[in-house]
Order: structure tokens, then C-alpha cells, then sequence
């Protein structure tokens, strides 16, 4: 059996997460992700590690909102923006 580092892990999840989320927010990256993870640690908030709350973290949409988005089978006519944090 390979031992995979968590290193290893964490960047092949941060892609994943990337290339979900990129079918409703433009200009995703697996560093986005990792700002997520952060900002996580860092909060007392309980927050969920989903495609849906990541949306929500990087465009400010409403849970319910992100959830719609996230959850439409086809493709929407224009992405949404990230917001600056």
C-alpha cells in the first residue's frame, strides 16, 4: 500500500472542488479552495464543507441560492463573479 501525503490530498481535493463549482462561479482555482479551508479553521461558525457552501464563500450568495445553482442540470447562460475578499 502508498502512503499519500495529506499535502498530496489536499491538492487533488482543492481540483475537484475547483472544477465542481467552476459550472457556476467564474475564474475558480484549487487556491480558492485552500482560502476556504483556511478561513474555516480560522472560524467558530459551523460551516460545511460542501460545493454549495464553498459557492456560497466565494460569491456571498444565500445557501438556498448556491443550492439552486449548484443543483441545475443545465448550464448557466452567464457564471457568477467572485467577490474579493
Amino acid at each position: 500500500m502508498v502512503n499519500v501525503p495529506n499535502k498530496a490530498k489536499k491538492k487533488e481535493l482543492a481540483k475537484f472542488y475547483a472544477e465542481t463549482v467552476s459550472k457556476v462561479v467564474s475564474g475558480v482555482t484549487p487556491e480558492d479552495y485552500i482560502a476556504f479551508t483556511k478561513f474555516l479553521e480560522k472560524t467558530d461558525k459551523p460551516v460545511k464543507i460542501t460545493p454549495i457552501h464553498f459557492i456560497v464563500y466565494l460569491t456571498g450568495v444565500t445557501i438556498s441560492e448556491a443550492r439552486t445553482l449548484y443543483l441545475e442540470k443545465c448550464p448557466l447562460k452567464q457564471l457568477i463573479q467572485k467577490r474579493t475578499h
